[in-house]
């Protein structure tokens, strides 16, 4: 018994070893792993990347939506405005549109002047003769008289039409009703002293009082009565 019972110690402390050993190896394994700079490990690279990419991402899209909420706000100003004045300029239409008189037409002739070109007899007569009829005509359109033409026709003493393709024009005026503005036109002389200029028909443009931004043309022909002047 004793013999036997010698034989088994050494067997007993080789195991003994073997597991010690495995210990200390597992144990310095696991302290391994848990000192390790987690810093270097290639997953936690990519897991900050990610993080800085979305950081920054979230950045622009803040800036993005400031400038965008920026230009929301101008936009709403900028069409408050355009709104503000068009208000205003309806108010101005409807303040200064009117009725016209009655049985008058729309762009009434109150004068006539035709006038000679003053270099004609500041040169002796050397150089053609033009004249520079100018037509004097009150808005009774009831609108805004942006502009107009004025057609006439120069008649001989003896009836004969001498020129039946006179315009006498102005734009890009601003007339109120009841005010007036000259048209003017130039023409060559063809033998017209004692010549009358007659008003034949005219066409306004005018203001829409029911939308500022919108014209209108007025075209209309002139009675006999006219008023006309004859060409000294």
């Amino acid at each position: 018994m004793r013999e036997g019972s010698k034989s088994r110690k050494p067997i007993i402390l080789m195991v003994g070893f073997i597991v010690i050993a495995a210990v200390v190896f597992a144990g310095a394994f696991a302290v391994g792993r848990v000192t390790k700079d987690p810093t270097t490990d290639q997953s936690y690279k990519e897991v900050t990347s990610q993080v800085t990419k979305t950081e920054n991402q979230i950045k622009a899209n803040r800036s993005t939506t400031k400038e965008l909420t920026k230009k929301r706000d101008e936009l709403r100003e900028d069409l408050a405005e355009e709104k503000k004045q068009a208000e205003a300029d309806r108010k101005v239409f409807e303040q200064y549109g009117g009725d016209a008189q009655a049985g008058k037409p729309a762009l009434i002739v109150e004068s006539i002047s035709p006038d000679e070109d003053p270099l004609y007899a500041a040169t002796g007569g050397s150089i053609d003769l033009y004249y520079y009829p100018k037509f004097t005509v009150r808005n009774n359109t009831g609108h805004v008289l942006l502009g107009a033409v004025v057609k006439y026709t120069i008649i001989g003493s003896n009836g004969n039409v001498l020129d039946g393709e006179g315009n006498a024009y102005v734009s890009n005026v601003v007339v109120y009703p009841g005010k007036t503005v000259v048209a003017e036109d130039m023409v060559k002389d063809a033998g017209f002293s004692g010549a009358t200029i007659k008003p034949v028909s005219f066409n306004a443009t005018v203001a829409d009082s029911k939308d500022s931004d919108s014209t209108k043309t007025i075209d209309a022909q002139y009675a006999d009565d006219v008023k006309t002047v004859t060409i000294p």
